[in-house]
Formats: structure tokens, sequence, C-alpha cells
């Protein structure tokens, strides 16, 4: 990100900042700071292939961004998850009648 920031400075061309670019907001201040024109998430989104949709839920809060099939239901999905709270149960999960240590 520095070179990006340095050539955009002394170029005075457009550039773009990559590596290690892995959040939404992350990405979202690179450009917001002047850092660089663009941002490259090349392996997170290979890791995430969708990550872009994720990421655009993030910063508008909105599932537009998803097909229509999925929006509704991620919308409700996540209206659940909040009225449930953090999972405080014992972890990793445990399945009932499984013995320690042993994998199913």
């Amino acid at each position: 990100m520095p070179h990006a920031a340095r050539i955009r400075a002394e170029a005075d061309i457009a550039t773009m900042a990559v590596g290690l670019i892995v959040d939404a907001r992350q990405a979202e201040a690179v450009v917001d700071q002047g850092f660089a024109d663009l941002v490259a998430v090349a392996r997170e989104a290979q890791d995430d292939p969708n990550f872009a949709a994720r990421a655009a839920r993030e910063l508008t809060g909105s599932h537009d961004v998803f097909p229509v099939q999925a929006g509704p239901r991620l919308a409700a999905r996540d209206r659940l998850l909040t009225t449930l709270g953090p999972w405080t149960g014992p972890d990793p999960v445990q399945v009932q009648g499984q013995a320690s240590g042993v994998r199913p």
C-alpha cells in the first residue's frame, strides 16, 4: 500500500493497492484516505468467492447485492442471530453420545 500511495502522489496517476487486504472496511479506508484509487482483493476473493457480496453487505447493511432468492433469507437469518446473541456453549460443539476425544 505505501508503494501505491507514493506512485499516486509523485506520478499523479491512478494506482491500485494490493496485498493483505482482507476486510471490506480496510479496503474502503485505503481508498477513502487517498492511499490508492482502487483496491485488489485477489487472494481474499479466491478464498471467499462471495467476498464482494459480503463486503457490500458489511459496508451498506443491505442484502440487496445478493441474488433475489438469497437476500431475504439472509436478512431474516441475521435478524434471528441478533436476537439469539453470541454462542456461549461448550467449545468445540459436543455431539450427544460422542465419546470424549473420538471423532465421528
